[in-house]
């Protein structure tokens, strides 16, 4: 039996992505931390850098942990303390998927 005969269709199952990296980076073990946490850790000593380059509209890693900071007190006071989730949306204005709890 072929690989593609073992395929189901399902990306989420299949994970067809996962061809174009290395062993080493698939099996590399997941943070434990949020998406935030990580970036932060990884990019807070380059506030300047690029984070998002949209259509030509570039928000730099502060600018970006900003717009999260400010977001995430918004959410959290109209929240009364429940977790609050932001889908994605193509503003440059606003972060990937993100989950705001204080």
């Amino acid at each position: 039996m072929t690989e593609e005969q073992k395929l189901t269709g399902l990306p989420s199952v299949d994970k067809p992505w996962l061809k174009y990296y290395s062993r080493e980076a698939v099996e590399a073990p997941t943070p434990a931390c949020s998406l935030y946490e990580f970036m932060y850790a990884c990019n807070r000593e380059h506030p300047a850098d690029t984070a998002l380059n949209y259509f030509g509209h570039r928000i730099s890693f502060g600018e970006l942990f900003a717009q999260i900071d400010r977001a995430a007190r918004a959410f959290w006071l109209s929240a009364s303390g429940r977790e609050t989730w932001c889908p994605s949306c193509p503003s440059p204005r606003w972060p990937a998927w993100c989950a705001f709890t204080p």
